[in-house]
């Protein structure tokens, strides 16, 4: 990474220069902060054949209706922004930070709103709203790190730098350009967005990213037994809730809003809060929370194998996080050596070349619905059944286990669990093992 920032540094320092000649720079003990967002502008003028066709859509961009919902500070900003940039030739500067080198390579690499331009990009390079809807999205993020809890999170970082600077390098170390360009990946692919217009399509995916980043903190009650004057009795309390939410409808803590099922898990199926999602037997059936977890605990184990096998199935899905997991560790070696060949979509071409590389007696299956590396390099989903030692459970997980090889065996079947109930009666284990050669394949 740090290579990565070195050559970044070089490149701006060049360019820097050039931008430079002409401007009027006036020395000084105190350094001028207005160098951190006046010297990208300088920079972004070399590639703006026409400065008008900018200042236009800056005019578009304010008649929008992003534009007129946002507060007088923003629109205050963002004017004077644009005063700027259309005075560049008489800017005066003084003393140039020490770290303006460093600041700007960090907000070329990780800059949430640079990230997500380039990532936009790689689906809808051609969409005339492109720039539009970046601007919306990295004023999401700018609401997620402005949150207390978050700013909380971040500021434990460094106690010496602003704010802003903590969070320039929380998106460098956590690798946000990475994490934004598998996200809308699965995003376009599981909305359906490439079957309509790329104008549709960029407007959908931006709502969606909006609304995942927007999931804010909720207020959940709960009773609690207590006991006064030598009676019992329900007691409301209010909890808060940030980083794990459960799968039902909640009021938002801050202005009593009511958040939706389907908004939370929207939200749990992005990189983003929430990180834990609680849920009772509701969530089991036809829902799908795999895009960002590999990870299920059972709190109490279900009566029959469909049952597990319809939970553990919300997490084992098509181009699911275990099987990302899996095509990234085979093809990390691939992706460096061919980087400069990767102008589009990166997931695509990861998941083109592992079905380019299966072996032919493999089906469609593989890459999108299995993909396994070899022992110690592998991912897998992580079953974890908290039960105590020697409890009714315990028993219970072993005949489930083997309930559940025989179910798979008859899967398919009319009246699946009255089968299973007779297999497992009237067939000992040694048939049961033989009987494992007649299951059905449900291979395409």
């Amino acid at each position: 990474m740090w290579d990565l920032l070195e050559e970044i540094k070089q490149i701006i320092k060049k360019k820097l220069n050039k931008a430079l000649v002409g401007v009027e720079i006036k020395e000084s003990f105190n350094t001028d902060e207005s160098w951190y967002w006046l010297a990208p502008l300088l920079l972004e003028k070399e590639y703006l054949d026409d400065q008008a066709e900018f200042l236009n859509w800056t005019e578009d961009f304010k008649k929008s209706e992003f534009f007129k919902e946002r507060g007088a500070g923003f629109k205050e900003h963002f004017q004077h922004y644009l005063n700027a940039f259309k005075d560049l030739n008489n800017i005066k500067l003084g003393s140039m930070p020490d770290d303006l080198l460093d600041v700007l390579a960090k907000i070329a690499a990780a800059a949430p709103g640079t990230a997500v331009r380039r990532a936009l990009s790689l689906q809808f390079a051609e969409s005339e709203q492109l720039n539009s809807r970046t601007l919306e999205i990295a004023y999401a993020f700018r609401n997620l790190f402005n949150r207390a809890e978050n700013i909380t999170l971040v500021s434990g970082l460094d106690l010496h730098k602003p704010y802003w600077q903590k969070v320039l390098d929380y998106s460098l170390d956590g690798n946000l350009q990475s994490v934004l360009d598998e996200y809308f990946h699965i995003l376009y692919e599981s909305a359906g967005l490439n079957n309509i217009d790329q104008n549709s399509a960029l407007t959908e995916l931006t709502k969606s990213v909006i609304s995942s980043l927007g999931l804010r903190t909720v207020s959940l009650d709960y009773d609690e037994v207590v006991k006064e004057n030598n009676k019992y009795k329900l007691q409301k309390n209010n909890l808060r809730c940030h980083y794990a939410l459960k799968f039902d409808k909640a009021k938002n803590y801050y202005d009593q809003e009511v958040v939706r099922e389907s908004q939370v898990r929207e939200a749990f199926n992005s990189p983003f809060k929430p990180f834990i999602l609680a849920t009772t037997s509701i969530g089991q059936e036809g829902l799908d929370f795999h895009q960002y977890c590999r990870s299920i605990i059972h709190w109490n184990l279900p009566g029959n194998p469909v049952d597990l096998e319809q939970r553990e199935g919300r997490i084992h899905r098509y181009k699911g996080y275990v099987i990302r997991k899996n095509v990234a560790a085979r093809y990390r070696d691939w992706i460096f050596k061919n980087d400069n060949n990767i102008k589009s979509d990166l997931w695509k071409q990861l998941f083109e070349q592992a079905a380019a590389d299966r072996k032919e007696e493999m089906n469609d299956l593989e890459p999108f619905w299995i993909f396994e590396n070899e022992e110690g390099k592998n991912y897998a989903i992580e079953r974890h059944i908290p039960y105590y030692p020697m409890s009714r459970e315990s028993s219970h997980l072993d005949q489930l286990k083997k309930s559940l090889a025989v179910y798979r065996m008859a899967f398919g079947q009319a009246r699946q669990e009255d089968l299973v109930d007779f297999i497992e009666e009237n067939l000992s284990d040694c048939y049961i093992d033989k009987l494992m050669d007649y299951r059905i394949d449900l291979a395409p």
